[in-house]
């Protein structure tokens, strides 16, 4: 049964290792380790030949030969090390070698690439009566966990600080795939203008966009993209206040109407320090370096992946 052996394998592997147990020999038991150097080995050559089958269909159909795909595989596989071209790329799932080193794409310049956004920014900037409908609604509160008298409570401000909205807000249109209903009902121009650009689609796993509210003097938190196979894209939405983005400790500045194009796996906040709402929105696009072979390459491995962990997930 190989398939059950390869995901029980890896699941064992996964929850002894969060234990720091099973590392090398001196965190595995000495009873254990001919067992476990068998898990491994069954581990590496099971997903190994688990991503060779998603490719396979694409190799028989004469693609070419995606190299740089092949090679981001053998590293997400940990068969080869593949270091980024820049020390402040951190992929958290797939880094495709070759595909640059500059945390901000210059769209302005290099039209070309980005045929589809002066598009996309004149049809968003007739759409601000759309923000403001998904903006309308209150944001849902957070759960009282503590008491209103306790000394958090106090420092904060109280009920007053429990009243003031919260400093960044998420409202998302499509979320690993899925089409968030807000965003049909109350935003159809908007998603309509983001269906024209290349956004990534791969079921249960992309696209991703979300509509981005930072309070005066509100920092996002810092996120690191999933590959760098994507585009970061960042525009400014009608009535925002002038922002930051902040890519790799780099900074462009971000009015309404204008965008941002960047390489999410160096690391993105968004920074308002203006004294109104910021507005932006935020989603990815695939690499405009990439052929059309390497694409289909890497949607072929990330939707193995997925369906892997989906597995692996049941077994919790």
């Amino acid at each position: 049964r190989d398939e059950p052996a390869l995901l029980h394998y890896f699941r064992a592997i996964l929850d002894a290792q969060r234990e720091r147990r099973w590392l090398d020999d001196a965190s595995t038991e000495p009873g254990l380790r001919q067992m476990v150097r068998h898990a491994m080995g069954y581990v590496a050559r099971g997903r190994h030949a688990w991503f060779e089958a998603a490719l396979q269909p694409l190799r028989s159909g004469n693609a070419a030969e995606p190299g740089r795909v092949e090679r981001a595989l053998a590293a997400y596989l940990r068969e080869r090390d593949e270091p980024p071209a820049d020390p402040r790329q951190r992929a958290s799932f797939l880094y495709v070698p070759q595909l640059g080193d500059a945390p901000f794409f210059d769209h302005v310049h290099d039209r070309a690439r980005f045929e589809w956004l002066d598009e996309l920014l004149a049809r968003v900037a007739g759409c601000g009566d759309e923000v403001a409908a998904c903006l309308a609604d209150p944001p849902e509160a957070a759960p009282a966990t503590a008491s209103p008298f306790s000394l958090d409570n106090l420092i904060r401000g109280g009920a007053a600080a429990r009243d003031a909205p919260p400093p960044e807000r998420h409202v998302s249109f499509h979320q690993r795939g899925l089409l968030n209903e807000v965003a049909r009902t109350r935003a159809p121009r908007l998603l309509a203008a983001l269906a024209e650009t290349p956004l990534v689609h791969i079921p249960r796993h992309g696209p991703d966009a979300t509509l981005v509210a930072l309070e005066p003097g509100a920092r996002s938190s810092l996120r690191h993209g999933r590959t760098n196979s994507r585009c970061g894209v960042a525009v400014g939405l009608p009535g925002s206040a002038r922002m930051r983005v902040l890519v790799g400790g780099e900074a462009r500045a971000l009015d309404a109407g204008e965008a941002c194009v960047f390489d999410p796996v160096f690391g993105f906040e968004y920074v308002n320090d203006g004294d109104s709402q910021a507005r932006l929105l935020a989603f990815e696009v695939w690499h405009p370096g990439l052929t059309p072979p390497e694409r289909e390459a890497i949607t072929a491995i990330t939707g193995a992946a997925v369906e892997f962990d989906s597995r692996l997930q049941d077994l919790a």
